[in-house]
């Protein structure tokens, strides 16, 4: 088995606000869709997809609350951030793994994933839905080690959401809380999380 010093070096990053620049699409895309359009309230609404993307129910399922159009009219609505994609592509580039470790539904998840790897191949990817368990149950963050056989030591977690650092930092991870607005001290650009994973070993900073 190998030690911290020669084991793999991976980042692995949150989807929602911090790839995809929108971290609330529940309460801020799909609720605004849904207005005269779904079938449920907004707790019913709320509920059913916490279960979507936990693989608890069917997109079909779904769909009897969120009806598909405006589903897809959501799926319009995600896309990923080129600089963030483009930071994916340096690390990899400077021997790096990067991986995902994301609460979603798998048809919204992999949609964003297609569009990264368009740019670049991703090593891991953990979609809630496909595993059963979401963020922050700490089981989704070993599902990620399992799998990779990556040593917590060596991995840097990025995500927007407090409540969701704490579990990794807590399994070893070196963590990051990105927000592009609103908090100080934290990374709020792509450069400055670009300067901030590099300070954890000597890589030249983003001009």
């Amino acid at each position: 088995m190998p030690g911290a010093a020669d084991a793999d070096r991976w980042v692995v990053f949150d989807l929602f606000g911090v790839i995809v620049k929108e971290g609330h699409l529940v309460h801020h895309v799909l609720l605004p869709l849904c207005k005269g359009r779904c079938n449920g309230d907004e707790a019913e609404i709320i509920s059913a997809y916490v279960k979507y993307r936990e693989g608890k129910i069917s997109r079909e399922e779904f769909n009897r609350i969120v009806p598909r159009g405006v589903e897809e009219e959501l799926l319009k609505e995600i896309e990923p951030e080129r600089d963030i994609v483009d930071l994916l592509a340096r690390l990899k580039g400077l021997g790096w793994k990067v991986g995902i470790i994301t609460n979603a539904a798998e048809l919204w998840g992999r949609k964003v994933i297609r569009e990264i790897e368009k740019t670049v191949k991703l090593d891991a990817v953990v979609i809630s839905a496909e595993v059963g368990v979401a963020k922050p149950d700490p089981r989704i963050y070993e599902i990620f080690l399992e799998r990779t056989g990556a040593i917590p030591k060596s991995v840097i977690y990025v995500d927007d959401k407090v409540e969701d650092l704490v579990p990794a930092s807590r399994l070893g991870m070196k963590t990051i809380l990105f927000a592009r607005e609103g908090v100080d001290a934290v990374a709020k650009s792509t450069k400055s999380l670009h300067d901030i994973i590099f300070s954890f070993h000597d890589e030249p900073p983003l001009d």
